[in-house]
This record gives C-alpha cells, structure tokens and sequence, in this order.
C-alpha cells in the first residue's frame, strides 16, 4: 500500500470554478498557509490567477454537463497518484472516486 502523507491534502470539483469562495478562498488558500500541502482540481475561469505556496492548482476544462463525466477519468488517475492521505470532495459524484479507492484497500480519511 501507497505510504500517504498527513500534511498533504487533495481536494477536487468538477462542477466548481478553481475560484469558488468557499472551496478555493475560505479552505484551501487557509490550509495551504497553515503548511498543509494542497493539490486542489477545479474547473479553469477567468481571473487573476495567484501563486499561493503549498497551493498546487490544476485546471480542469469546462465541458457540458454531458461531456462532465470525462473529468472523472482525470480526477481517478490524480487521486490514485497522490500522496495525500486527506481528501475533500466537494460534488457528491466524486464519493465514487472514493468507493473505487476503498475497494483497492486505500488508506485514506
């Protein structure tokens, strides 16, 4: 089994711009300045990107909703090659990355 790190943390969206105030503002933005080590996956939107350290962004295309379920192939390959040990999921269709995952007997919180 994969030795995941405490202090990392991975947090996705598919349906969220990278920008939401709840998600990229008030969480990882604050986890990223308290030392924590956040890869964080969101739908790219205009804007003023920043260089946040311990902020590692990834920038998912818009797609229709149709078309969504491609991020999902996406977010499977990130969230198996991670080192975080902590996840945040903030669409209920990505707990499905989650339940593939515990199937593989990964260690995760």
């Amino acid at each position: 089994m994969k030795k995941r790190d405490e202090k990392r943390i991975f947090m996705c969206s598919s349906v969220h711009v990278w920008s939401d105030t709840r998600i990229y503002f008030k969480e990882a933005k604050s986890l990223a300045n308290k030392g924590f080590q956040v890869e964080f996956y969101a739908l790219d939107f205009e804007g003023e990107k920043e260089n946040i350290p311990n902020l590692e962004m990834h920038y998912l295309p818009a797609l229709s909703r149709k078309e969504r379920y491609q991020h999902m192939r996406v977010l499977l390959k990130a969230f198996e090659e991670s080192e975080a040990k902590n996840f945040h999921f903030h669409d209920p269709e990505l707990l499905l990355l989650a339940k593939k995952n515990q199937k593989k007997n990964m260690e995760m919180k």
